[in-house]
């Protein structure tokens, strides 16, 4: 290993170059890569085992909340969802608008029993046993000059116990608070 002061890595105009010429860091970088290679590889490796192929679920009921709107909408000044429609995206990995037909032998996406608008929320709800899925989407208002109640910032809420059990029912109403974040 090479013996000399360190001033010559504060002091350079490029530092990162001037360390990297020195074995010991190359060594440490080295490691420190493959030690971020080997978590990220466990992770994507459970993350695959646990989720089998869905990326959430399977649950009962989803809930879209719209928290923010393009007009600065916030709290109890939302007036309704922003959204036309919301549903989930089941293992095709699309929206029903683009994909294709299913093929024989795939798994049917399921159908929703229930679905619309409650309030500030659009609430998606699935027979027993619930529905598994990869992602959502959703569909912004058509109408003439509803851009503005477009949602930009809103969560998604899923659930199995009955929305009896869950909801009060004031989420219709938005939230009493303007903090979105």
């Amino acid at each position: 290993f090479e013996k000399s002061s360190h001033s010559g890595l504060f002091y350079s105009k490029y530092p990162i170059t001037a360390a990297s010429t020195r074995w010991p860091f190359r060594i440490f970088l080295t490691v420190l890569s493959l030690w971020v290679l080997a978590v990220g590889s466990l992770g994507l490796t459970h993350f695959i085992i646990r989720t089998k192929d869905y990326a959430f679920g399977p649950y009962k009921h989803y809930r879209l909340e719209t928290m923010l709107t393009r007009n600065g909408s916030v709290g109890r000044g939302v007036m309704g969802p922003g959204v036309s429609e919301f549903g989930l995206v089941g293992i095709s990995g699309c929206s029903p608008y683009g994909s294709f037909p299913p093929e024989e032998g795939d798994a049917p996406e399921p159908v929703p029993s229930s679905a619309g608008p409650l309030g500030s929320s659009y609430v998606v709800t699935y027979p027993q046993g619930g529905a598994s899925i990869t992602g959502w989407y959703l569909r912004t208002l058509v109408a003439e000059g509803s851009e503005g109640q477009d949602p930009s910032y809103f969560n998604v809420w899923a659930t199995n116990e009955d929305l009896d059990d869950v909801v009060d029912w004031s989420c219709a109403l938005g939230r009493d608070d303007d903090r979105w974040w």
